[in-house]
Order: C-alpha cells, then sequence, then structure tokens
C-alpha cells in the first residue's frame, strides 16, 4: 500500500536535498536532476504519468527501449537507470512507497 503520493518534480526536490546534505557535488546532483526531468518529460507526454504512484515497472523498461531507439548506447541508457533507482530508493526510505512497490525491482 502507497502511504501518499507525491508528483515525481517534488520528490526530485526533496531527494536534491537530502543529497546536498549527505554531502554529493553539484555535479552528481545537477546530473540527476537532467537525466530525471527528461525522463519525467517523457512519462508526461507519452504516459501522462506526473506523480509517483502512477509510474510502474513497465514504464521504466518503455523508456528505455525508446532511448535505444533514438541510438542512446547502452551506458547512456544505464545512467538513466541508475537516476531512476536512486529517486525510487529515495522514495522507499521516506516512505512513499514500500519496498515491494519500487518500480525499480523488477
Amino acid at each position: 500500500m502507497l502511504y501518499t503520493d507525491i508528483l515525481l518534480t517534488d520528490l526530485l526536490q526533496e531527494m536534491e536535498i537530502t543529497d546536498r546534505a549527505r554531502g554529493l557535488t553539484d555535479k552528481t546532483v545537477k546530473k540527476n536532476r537532467k537525466f530525471l526531468l527528461m525522463f519525467f518529460r517523457y512519462l508526461d507526454s507519452e504516459h501522462s504519468i506526473t506523480s509517483l504512484r502512477e509510474l510502474q515497472p513497465v514504464h521504466i523498461k518503455q523508456f528505455m527501449i525508446y532511448k535505444k531507439n533514438e541510438g542512446a548506447a547502452e551506458s547512456y541508457v544505464n545512467v538513466f537507470l541508475r537516476c531512476i533507482r536512486a529517486l525510487c530508493k529515495y522514495a522507499e526510505g521516506e516512505c512513499y512507497i514500500t519496498a515491494e512497490q519500487n518500480p525499480t525491482l523488477y
């Protein structure tokens, strides 16, 4: 059961504050923001998804296929996946989702 819902952009803002407090570099925080915002734009335009509750493993898989079909290198696609996993792991740690609901654990 989802404890609460949150917009993906709001979740990203929360994660950025936590990442900065943890001492992550500006470069890392900016990279995560850049890649996650591209992912969010895809989710909104292709699936009308803007909140964490709506995100399912299939959407992440479809995004990976979409990026590969665009000609993106495997290493580039993997950066997206690492950023998405970090966001979902953060959401789990903040009790927005349970481990069983984490869409990156497929």
